[in-house]
């Protein structure tokens, strides 16, 4: 039973949804789910991220549903999209940048000394940072490199979705890992 984009039977389906029918959430899922897809394809390249995306902006809304006032869903549920994905998008572009700036942190320029064979001694524990940071689980990761490149924990907690003592302990397990990997090293 799917409808065009925009019917006025999303109202219907949502007064239902809100009255216990989980068969009315669904209907909307499968009328909009191309759309909402698109729209994070659009902004996200990558088709696994635009996935994940898609699935959050259905889960977003199904827990802002109660909030909804009659009027233009699509138009809503669009902009959800839109957001989520904006987010991503601007995050993910924070990290890169803040993942080569914590590689070029003035840590490893104040471990360099004026000797030139000190040079690919530097040039190796970037490499070697570098790739502990990859090895590191994605959400640890993303905490490490936010809060090395001036985030706060509350910051970090808002944009992760985090308690302050989550964030905390993700920067723990980074910085242990992180020594360890260097303590091998050595």
């Amino acid at each position: 039973m799917t409808k065009k984009i925009g019917c006025p039977l999303d109202e219907e389906f949502i007064g239902q949804f809100l009255a216990g029918s989980h068969e009315a959430f669904r209907e909307l899922y499968y009328r909009y789910y191309a759309m909402v897809r698109r729209i994070c394809s659009n902004i996200i390249e990558n088709e696994a991220v635009a996935e994940e995306l898609t699935q959050d902006t259905f889960l977003k809304v199904l827990c802002e549903l109660h909030n909804f006032r009659s009027g233009n869903f699509s138009g809503w549920l669009k902009s959800v999209a839109r957001n989520l994905a904006l987010n991503k998008r601007i995050r993910k572009t924070i990290e890169k940048k803040a993942l080569n700036s914590l590689i070029n942190s003035d840590v490893i320029q104040s471990s360099r000394t004026r000797d030139p064979a000190k040079n690919s001694e530097d040039k190796e524990l970037k490499r070697f940072l570098s790739q502990a940071l990859e090895e590191l689980p994605e959400l640890t990761r993303k905490c490490v490199v936010a809060f090395y490149t001036g985030y706060t924990y509350a910051e970090i907690a808002k944009m992760y979705y985090l308690t302050v003592g989550q964030v905390e302990s993700h920067l723990r397990k980074g910085r242990l890992y992180v020594e360890n990997k260097l303590k091998r090293l050595r």
